[in-house]
Order: C-alpha cells, then sequence, then structure tokens
C-alpha cells in the first residue's frame, strides 16, 4: 500500500521528473552523438585537417574550400572544430540570431598570454569583464556621442591630411596613419602627435602587425596546444615564444606612451577633454585597466579603409570622376562640411562601396559556442570557432574581390532600403 502523505508525494513527483529529465537529456546526448558536422574535407589522424588550413590569403584559400564543401563547413585541428560560414544567411542565424550561443572568444594563448592583448574587449572572453568594458565603451563613442562631441576634431584630421597630400602627395601612405593616429590619440588620449611623438606611430603599426599575425586562426600551434606556452625560449621549435616577446614589448609601449602623456597633462592641468581625462574625473577609483581598448579598432581600420580608398579611385577613375562633379556642383569651391552629407548621396553611397569592395576584416574576429547546437541538421560543437568569411559571398556567385568593380549604386539602393525598413 502506498502511503499518500505529502512528504511522500511530493517525494515521488520528483524522483519521477528527474528520472524523466535524465531520460530526455540521454535522448538528446545520443541525438546529437549522432548528428554529423557539417561537411569538410576529410581529417587525418590526431592532425585533422591542418593541411588544409590556408596560411596565406586566409580570405582566398578558405572561399575556395567553400566552392567545394558548401556555404558551411567543417574543419578540425587536433580535437579542435572549426565552422566556416560563407553566407550571410548562415551568420545571421549562428551569429545573429543565437548571439546567447556563439559570443564567447577562443582563449587565443599567443595573442592574449604571451603577447599582452588580454586588455582589448574585443578578444576577450564573453562574461562581465567584457560587458564592463563594452558598457564604457559604447558610452563614449556611440554615434550621437560622436557626431556631437568630435566632427570638429575630424575636420581638423581631414584638412591637416589634406595639405600633407598636397604638398608630399608620395608620401600619402605615411600621411595616412599619422592622421590617423592623431584622430585616435586626441579623442583618446587629449593630445596632438607632433615630431616629437613620431616614433609612437611607428610603435602602434609594428604592434597592430603582430595582433594581425596572431589573431589568425591556425597560425601558431600554442593556440591548439595551450600547454606549449611553458615551452622555453630556447628550445628548438620554440621560435613563437621569442616572436612574442618582441610583439608584448610593442603592445605594451602603444598601450603606455599615450597613456602616461595623458596622465602628466591631467596633473598639469593641461588636458584638453579625452576619454582618459573624463574617465578619471567621473570615477572614484583612478582604474583605468583597458582604457586604450579603441586603439585596436580605432587605428589600424581606418588606415585600412583610407588605403582601399586610394585604390579604388586608382583603378576606378570614372567613379572618382563621378564623385568629383558631385562634389563640385554641391559645395561650389569649398571643402565639404559635415552637413553636406545628405546632399551628397553619390559620394555617401562610394565610402559604404568601398567597404564592402575591399573588406578590411574578412572574418573579423572569430567567434566560439558555449554549448553544443544543432543547425541545418548538423552538430555545431560546445567550443568551436565561428568564421565568417561573407567577403567573397555564396560560391555560387563570382568572387566580390575577383571582379574587382566598384558600384556606388548598388550601395545607395541597399542604404535606401534600409532607411525604408527602419523609419
Amino acid at each position: 500500500m502506498i502511503d499518500d502523505s505529502p512528504l511522500l508525494s511530493t517525494g515521488y513527483i520528483l524522483l519521477v521528473a528527474g528520472l524523466a529529465t535524465y531520460a530526455l537529456l540521454a535522448f538528446r546526448s545520443v541525438r546529437r552523438s549522432r548528428l554529423p558536422y557539417p561537411p569538410g574535407p576529410s581529417p587525418l589522424p590526431f592532425l585533422g585537417n591542418i593541411k588544409q588550413i590556408p596560411q596565406e590569403k586566409q580570405a582566398l584559400g578558405y572561399m575556395h574550400l567553400a566552392k567545394e564543401y558548401g556555404d558551411i563547413y567543417h574543419l578540425s585541428t587536433l580535437g579542435n572544430h572549426i565552422i566556416v560560414l560563407s553566407s550571410s544567411t548562415h551568420v545571421d542565424e549562428l551569429l545573429v540570431k543565437r548571439s546567447i550561443n556563439s559570443s564567447d572568444r577562443s582563449r587565443m594563448p599567443m595573442l592574449n598570454e604571451l603577447m599582452g592583448w588580454d586588455f582589448a574587449f574585443g578578444v576577450m572572453p564573453y562574461g562581465e569583464r567584457w560587458k564592463n568594458h563594452r558598457k564604457l565603451f559604447d558610452a563614449w563613442f556611440r554615434p550621437s556621442q560622436v557626431t556631437s562631441n568630435w566632427q570638429q576634431t575630424q575636420s581638423d584630421c581631414a584638412h591637416s591630411l589634406l595639405v600633407n597630400l598636397l604638398h608630399s602627395p608620395d608620401n600619402f601612405k605615411i600621411h595616412i596613419h599619422r592622421t590617423v593616429t592623431t584622430l585616435i590619440t586626441r579623442v583618446m588620449y587629449g593630445f596632438h602627435i607632433g615630431d616629437e611623438h613620431e616614433h609612437f606611430v611607428s610603435i602602434t603599426e609594428k604592434a597592430l602587425n603582430g595582433f594581425k599575425v596572431a589573431s589568425t586562426p591556425g597560425k601558431y600551434l600554442v593556440d591548439t596546444i595551450p600547454i606549449l606556452k611553458y615551452v622555453p625560449s630556447w628550445f628548438p621549435g620554440a621560435s613563437f615564444k621569442r616572436r612574442a616577446v618582441e610583439w608584448k614589448k610593442l603592445t605594451y609601449a602603444m598601450i603606455n606612451l599615450p597613456f602616461n602623456l595623458a596622465l602628466s597633462s591631467i596633473a598639469e592641468g593641461k588636458a584638453s577633454r579625452c576619454f582618459v581625462a573624463d574617465h578619471i574625473n567621473d570615477s572614484e577609483e583612478s582604474n583605468l585597466e583597458g582604457i586604450d581598448i579603441t586603439t585596436i579598432p580605432g587605428t589600424d581600420t581606418l588606415v585600412s579603409t583610407f588605403m582601399s580608398f586610394f585604390l579604388a579611385m586608382t583603378l576606378h577613375p570614372e567613379a572618382q570622376r563621378a564623385a568629383q562633379e558631385e562634389l563640385d556642383r554641391v559645395c561650389r569651391g569649398r571643402l565639404p562640411e559635415f552637413s553636406d552629407r545628405a546632399s551628397l548621396p553619390y559620394i555617401d553611397a562610394l565610402c559604404i562601396e568601398v567597404g564592402r569592395w575591399a573588406s578590411i576584416a574578412p572574418f573579423a574576429l572569430p567567434h566560439t559556442t558555449t554549448h553544443d547546437d544543432i543547425y541545418d541538421g548538423y552538430l555545431i560543437p560546445a567550443g568551436a570557432i565561428i568564421m565568417a568569411n561573407v567577403w567573397y559571398g555564396s560560391p555560387s556567385h563570382p568572387s566580390l574581390r575577383e571582379t574587382l568593380t566598384i558600384d556606388p549604386g548598388r550601395s545607395h539602393t541597399m542604404r535606401r532600403r534600409i532607411r525604408s525598413l527602419t523609419n
């Protein structure tokens, strides 16, 4: 006879619920274990697809793999999983709609632990520390803040760039890098890059070059086997450790030089408004860990965009002539201002088109999944690196990069459609 006491009834219900939950989880585990990974090249024992992972011109190499295996495919290296997405549909589904599971970052021992880039919230693991950095960044650099606080600074830097290009056009790359670095340091640290700071421009460029190399998935074996970071620098095959030491010096110099100058200016009462000064004034504590997080996306991406624009205008003089005609018609001999943007639709679209035509970051930064997921009948395992190679579009369409076609009309039409949807 079963005792119908409330305590026993509650316990019986909990037992049944627990067994049902266990059975459901076991069923899901078995189901998932039977699911295939997305298609991809056959892996070697233990080494996986280490031979198929492109080391140079990665976006192009991954595009060729997409032509063979489809818009979503799977690679593995020493037990680690890499999922490559080559269409905006898959990116939207996995990185946008399922962002709660795909917003994490890989550990990246070479970059974060050996080179000292763990201060950068762009490569931080998803969590409270990342959220705090993101909140701080958004408060200062959302579009409305940039528009109201930094348009004059941007205009001043643009005018200086034009003067330098007029006097020595052959040095355009130097002028571009100096202008962008000046803009970032004025906003972040409140000082202008003068001749006495010229070494800082060089340090920044070298440090960011190291970042680009080390953030490439599969570039260094230590990212796949983290215990290798303990190998002595003198050990045969440990050249990555010696390289990391040099890059770490550049990374810390890039962080500390402008930051210390900003602190000196604040202490002397000479600091103009900037990120560092405002943060110190608004904070009860002077804990500025990660204060220069904007150095990474600011300098390198802007320089790359400028260089792509120069290349596009060289290859497509017809687009340059059309832009010049619009500029002459609207500005009538004066320099354009931000208020003229609405009257310059072709130039506005041209700037957007340059970003599409020569993406500065074909993969952005790799994402990492937090839990197992099922997508389109495939298993996306926990801890998998997800890379989006949408620069080249779907394999069924011509490569955007190979066409080398500048079409501002396409970007202008796209912008009109976006506005119509958001209004």
